[in-house]
């Protein structure tokens, strides 16, 4: 026990593990995806990744399956990732200027508009968009209708994406989903829209009953890298390649998730 002790305090190399269940928020994925890896990263190099600030909160609750391939990606080539939220805006400005060495996101392709990112060439997942109106709400909903749709003021590709699919939509933005679900319980929007990243922090929210009305696909989520990472990116496609082989892609949950989200109604009443 006494020589343990002085090995420790000589300053042997702690080895700190990140668990990765890889499964995509609240849906449970085949027991073949949910065995954790264990990743040593004592010695990498930091490597920060941003992020939308809207998905802070869900984030904290459940790491995304996004964020953890990433990490897992980085960790295979020596470095250790450190999570940054920005706003919708500024991150890719962030990224272009070399003060963060990667964003993630469901952005459009960077380098198109950014001429100092490159983008990695294994896509990370494709991201669902969800609306919901509350179960008790008597409004028929349907794409073709006039509508109140209360989404969170973030990246300027979702106003464009949503009213592509809900081409008579009356966008009502929020700050943060707090402030969406307020509005959608209060009735000052018909339906709110979200990611599927942003369903475990609804669901610690929401105190009235949810029905999905829609669901569907957004474009590839990618992760891009400032350019002086340009090497990088060809090793982290092959990491992501395998990694994804090991974890597949989660599913976009569609109507499967009101029933695991209202389970949550009674307790969230009870915190009132």
């Amino acid at each position: 026990m006494e020589n343990t002790k002085k090995r420790t305090f000589k300053g042997y190399s702690l080895i700190l593990y990140f668990w990765l269940s890889l499964s995509l928020l609240l849906v449970a994925q085949p027991a073949s995806t949910t065995e954790p890896i264990a990743l040593e990263v004592n010695n990498l190099q930091p490597f920060i990744l941003g992020t939308f600030d809207f998905i802070q909160d869900a984030d904290k609750i459940k790491p995304s399956y996004a964020t953890q391939m990433i990490g897992a990606a980085l960790a295979d080539n020596g470095y250790a990732m450190q999570l940054q939220f920005f706003p919708g805006r500024r991150l890719p400005v962030q990224l272009n200027n070399g003060e963060i060495d990667s964003a993630i996101g469901p952005l459009h392709d960077l380098t198109q508009t950014y001429e100092h990112t490159v983008r990695v060439g294994e896509p990370i997942r494709r991201v669902c968009a969800l609306v919901y109106r509350l179960t008790d709400h008597a409004l028929q909903i349907t794409t073709e209708g006039p509508l109140k749709l209360g989404i969170q003021a973030g990246p300027p590709e979702a106003p464009r994406l949503m009213l592509e699919r809900w081409p008579k939509v009356q966008l009502v933005y929020f700050d943060d989903l707090q402030q969406g679900v307020r509005q959608l319980e209060h009735g000052r929007i018909d339906a709110i829209g979200l990611i599927g990243m942003q369903q475990s922090a609804l669901q610690t929210m929401i105190t009235r009953s949810l029905t999905l009305v829609d669901s569907f696909d957004l474009p590839y989520m990618y992760l891009h890298l400032n350019k002086r990472h340009t090497q990088l990116g060809e090793k982290l496609t092959k990491s992501l390649v395998r990694l994804k082989q090991q974890y597949p892609e989660p599913q976009c949950e569609r109507a499967a998730f009101p029933s695991q989200l209202n389970a949550s109604v009674h307790a969230n009443n009870n915190k009132l």
